[in-house]
């Protein structure tokens, strides 16, 4: 085996796309329309995905994430604009958008929390019927009250997966499983397993 062929790979910690930590708080991103983005001299700038991997290794919770990402410029570098959304094992979830030069914190406001495409926080009043994917989310956990077991829950991705789809990953907050799928390929589940976190009492 030629090292010399892997080499790429060793970047690859610093380039997560979405990922859980040992404290049981995830992120996910996904592209959304060009808006504005806040800039604040005082801060040091840093990449869209590197903002992720930042997140993952300092933050146990919500709130700390936050706060790390009001203290950097998110730079885009030629990519597209980004959302995150952030979950923590309290139950606790933030969609994090960029809107007119400002950072924009939308908290859930149910047990469940679901983004796609689109700037939510430039919706006045339901997003229904902007997107059909968010709708079958939002129809499906609405009608579960968010509570579907791992294979209802890639059922779900699954009907909301596009033609572009790489992996579906279902990261399990309390237990520190990961259960994901390659390629759209649904039936095959690979399962990983992360120390569980220590939650407070």
């Amino acid at each position: 085996m030629d090292l010399n062929d892997l080499s790429p790979l060793l970047n690859t910690p610093s380039m997560p796309f979405d990922g859980l930590n040992e404290k049981g708080l995830a992120i996910g991103m996904a592209a959304v329309p060009e808006s504005p983005t806040p800039s604040d001299a005082n801060n040091k700038s840093i990449g869209s995905l590197g903002v992720i991997r930042m997140i993952l290794d300092h933050a146990a919770s919500v709130e700390e994430a936050l706060t790390i990402m009001r203290g950097v410029n998110i730079l885009w570098n030629g990519g597209p604009q980004l959302h995150y959304l952030i979950a923590d094992a309290s139950g606790k979830s933030a969609l994090v958008e960029f809107v007119a030069g400002e950072m924009v914190v939308l908290y859930n406001t149910n047990p469940w929390h679901q983004a796609t495409n689109f700037l939510l926080s430039n919706t006045s009043g339901s997003a229904d019927g902007i997107c059909h994917r968010y709708d079958v989310l939002s129809e499906s956990l609405q009608d579960e009250q968010g509570d579907l077991s791992l294979g209802e829950a890639m059922d779900l991705l699954g009907d909301v997966s596009q033609s572009s789809t790489q992996w579906s990953v279902l990261y399990h907050l309390h237990t520190g499983q990961i259960s994901l799928a390659m390629g759209r390929h649904y039936s095959e589940i690979h399962t990983f397993q992360l120390e569980a976190p220590a939650l407070a009492d």
